[in-house]
């Protein structure tokens, strides 16, 4: 049998088996050194054959997979060994010693950390106890001669490739097509099947065991005063560590406790390890004497003035936060207020037993004694299986149910897997959350059951709660700020993206109601005075323009839907309004009345929204001379005109990707090819960055652009992968669910001689051929009887030519000279 950890329940081993019709991620290639290169390219990989022999001449294998793979690492071994594993997306992680992380913003269902030391014994199916969620190589390393029979990865993502999925695009340009590519895998990797993705837990009647992990936190408890938290801890290896003051509504992380080596570390933040953005703070150390293998008696005293650790009634310390320097505290809140959590450090293991907390009073806050094995513990602490078939926004970090990065996704499973399934769990989960004004969470945890969530939060007459991060746990807050406010349009127009995408399904029709909420909410959020939007969001301050057109365009596409009368009005009023944002002067929307800065964000949606229309040429003139001033000369832009002349501001993919489609749905084509080649090129030319898929963000230079941090599987970077299929091959739906739909191709724009398109659709599939020949275009279809269709092309003389598509099964060609 596989080994996970000794003491993992075999219970715990038969939630986290693959299904038996997967396959196991093994290695392509490997090579032998006496020491890691530090560059990918200065050496010669061979095949990999099955196994990892490893002697005092070559101690260390590097092994590349290709592309991104995620799962379980397993290894088995024909002799005992001693192993420091490694992953990391990029090759430059296999050169540090924690691997390309680690990764502690959120528990993630999955491994915080990216590098291992290993036991294993002779003729042992060696299993970890946690995903990797995303890498490309890994590198395995040992102290003396080691076989290793086996290596891979049990997959936690589907094993298809690009040219495996439903919904296809060719085309004769072969850059192109890798980069439709890109997208696809991005979202095989990102995009889950329910109850794909393993506890990390281990619950049994001998209490819970969990190894080394960023704590998680329960949700039934969020302290406001002092009280005191008493558990047992017995340390199976290495350690035990807990956290408390986790305020949970910012993204500032909490007080940590990790027990290593006859040390107590107190810390603060997410880890003791500072990762790029997630700043973490060794504050002190104290030493302890504890026992191993037998059950510790752990009392934590938690208020601002006195914080203080007791362990079998022994005092460790008593200290006062104030001497310590911390970062300004979040929301002026207490440094102790928030939820605890249990896990320890990287490498140990500890199970938890008995936990209270009490008031100063004597009154019991929190009971619980870990030992519940039917679900309920690890779904309290954020740890359960997925329930639905879910999207995150990365597939190695943050593993985050992130609104904002759904919007490209959805377009992006519906171009390649088809897995409208996918798109529908992700929805059902954020709307399961939504509350009374019409808001829904930016960013839940996917192992909180979010009906418990809800039925609890209204038990404590909370109406209104930020839901943040991997905590779901409900804070009263003023009206509006339940996350980032435009992740909300964001999340309006996923919805609608669907319906555009599938049609009114079953499912579109039950959540219509959940998607007229979030537009109630938009609409109550329109500043009477101005007319401007009241709240910031992440592209862009309140009243600003990139927040209102982005809530323009989700409002006219609602109406576009549903014909509300409201709905028209409150855009009509919000248009004018973000018409007094318009820079006469230099062109385009200033970000704010305070800020005559640019966004390439507005643009976007000031195109999107049809508020700057195709035929208003003046406008669109100005728009897009404008652009040229935040171009880098990899081809893509800047998000705003302030970062002009800052080499360290990065591209975001992302929202270069709102550009993109924005470019080619206003028949700016050539603007649109030339955006897609330079920014995405990038992610296909270097073998030690290449993963096979999009990339969360890119510098001037086109590296990845938060270093080993970066997310090299985002979805919210694939944006490519639907706007190909649509503009370039030129198949587009002008109906919902493709029941009406136009082929229009624009060969010369994207320098094509041919391309083809396979578009699953919920009535059948849509196929297109062209290819352009000297005498002229010629155009095949083969669509459902019942869909609607026409082929459209612009001659070079400007005149736009269509023709009718009969009603028939069968392929049919529409020829233009």
């Amino acid at each position: 049998m596989w080994r996970t950890i000794a003491l993992l329940a075999s219970a715990a081993l038969a939630v986290q088996a693959a299904p038996t019709d997967r396959r196991i991620f093994s290695p392509k290639r490997i090579y032998f050194r006496a020491t890691i290169p530090a560059d990918s390219s200065s050496v010669d990989f061979e095949p990999y054959c099955g196994s990892v022999i490893l002697n005092d001449t070559h101690p260390v294998a590097v092994l590349d997979y290709g592309r991104e793979v995620g799962g379980t690492p397993i290894f088995t071994s024909s002799n005992a060994a001693q192993i420091e594993v490694r992953y990391t997306e990029a090759y430059a992680g296999l050169l540090k010693e924690q691997g390309d992380g680690p990764y502690p913003f959120s528990t993630m269902l999955a491994d915080t950390y990216r590098s291992h030391n290993l036991s294993i014994q002779a003729g042992e199916h060696y299993r970890a106890p946690a995903v990797q969620g995303g890498q490309r190589w890994q590198s395995i390393s040992a102290s003396g001669p080691t076989t290793l029979d086996s290596v891979g990865f049990v997959p936690s993502m589907s094993t298809l490739d690009a040219d495996e999925v439903p919904s296809q695009f060719s085309s004769s340009d072969e850059t192109l097509n890798d980069i439709w590519r890109l997208g696809v895998r991005t979202v095989l990797a990102a995009c889950f099947e329910q109850a794909s993705q393993p506890s990390t837990w281990s619950p049994s009647a001998q209490g819970v065991v969990v190894p080394g992990q960023r704590p998680a936190l329960t949700r039934r408890f969020y302290a406001m005063e002092p009280y005191s938290l008493t558990f047992e801890s017995r340390i199976e290896q290495g350690g035990t560590g807990w956290a408390v003051g986790f305020p949970v509504s910012t993204l500032d992380g909490g007080l940590l406790l990790y027990i290593r080596n006859d040390t107590l570390t107190l810390g603060y933040g997410f880890s003791l390890l500072n990762q790029t953005s997630l700043n973490s703070y060794v504050l002190d150390s104290f030493p302890v004497s504890v026992r191993k293998k037998q059950w510790l008696a752990i009392q934590t005293d938690v208020s601002e003035e006195s914080f203080a650790v007791t362990i079998d009634g022994q005092s460790v310390f008593n200290v006062s936060l104030s001497k310590y320097w911390l970062p300004k505290a979040p929301l002026a809140q207490s440094r102790t207020r928030g939820s605890f959590g249990f896990g320890p450090w990287q490498d140990h293991v500890a199970r938890y037993r008995n936990v209270k907390a009490k008031a100063t009073n004597g009154t019991v806050l929190y009971s619980n004694d870990m030992k519940d094995t039917s679900g309920q513990l690890l779904e309290e602490y954020g740890v359960a299986t997925n329930r639905f078939a879910t999207c995150l926004d990365g597939a190695k970090r943050d593993r985050l149910v992130w609104l904002g990065d759904f919007y490209h996704t959805v377009h992006t499973v519906a171009s390649s897997s088809s897995r409208r399934d996918q798109i529908e769990g992700t929805l059902d989960y954020i709307f399961k959350y939504q509350i009374a004004d019409g808001s829904v969470p930016s960013s839940p945890g996917m192992g909180y059951d979010p009906d418990k969530s809800m039925a609890e939060a209204a038990q404590r007459g909370e109406p209104n709660y930020l839901l943040r991060a991997d905590a779901n746990i409900p804070i009263p807050l003023s009206p509006g700020s339940y996350g980032l406010f435009d992740y909300d349009m964001l999340g309006l127009l996923a919805y609608l993206r669907y319906v555009e995408d599938w049609g009114w399904t079953s499912w579109a029709k039950a959540n219509f109601e959940h998607a007229s909420n979030i537009k109630d909410f938009i609409v109550s959020s329109t500043n009477q005075t101005t007319g401007l939007m009241n709240f910031p969001g992440f592209l862009g301050p309140a009243q600003g323009s990139a927040i209102g057109f982005l809530a323009l365009n989700a409002l006219r596409k609602f109406d576009a839907l549903s014909s509300n009368s409201t709905v028209t009005s409150t855009a009509d009023k919000l248009q004018q309004a973000l018409w007094t944002l318009w820079d006469s002067d230099n062109g385009g929307f200033r970000i704010s009345m305070a800020d005559g800065n640019f966004s390439i964000a507005a643009t976007a949606f000031a195109l999107e929204s049809g508020a700057v229309s195709a035929n208003d040429t003046e406008h669109t003139t100005a728009l897009l001379r404008r652009l040229k001033q935040v171009k880098v000369p990899i081809g893509g832009y800047l998000d705003t005109s302030a970062a002009i002349g800052d080499p360290t501001a990065n591209i975001s993919p992302n929202v270069n990707g709102f550009l993109l489609d924005a470019l080619a749905g206003a028949g700016q084509h050539k603007m649109a090819a030339e955006l897609t080649k330079g920014i995405w090129t990038q992610m296909l030319t270097n073998v030690s960055t290449n993963t096979g898929t999009t990339w969360e963000y890119m510098s001037q230079t086109g590296q990845p652009g938060l270093s080993l941090f970066t997310s090299h599987s985002h979805p919210w970077s694939s944006a490519p992968t639907y706007v190909l299929p649509r503009y370039a091959a030129g198949l587009r739906p002008l109906a919902p669910g493709y029941t009406k739909f136009v082929v229009e191709p624009v060969p010369e724009a994207y320098g094509l001689s041919w391309a083809s398109v396979d578009q699953k659709t919920e009535n059948g599939y849509i196929r297109v051929r062209w290819n352009q020949t000297d005498s002229g275009l010629n155009v095949r279809v083969k669509a459902p009887r019942s869909a609607v269709g026409q082929v459209a092309y612009t001659t070079s003389d400007g005149t736009r030519k269509v023709v009718d598509l009969q009603a028939k099964s069968g392929w049919q060609q529409a020829s233009f000279s």
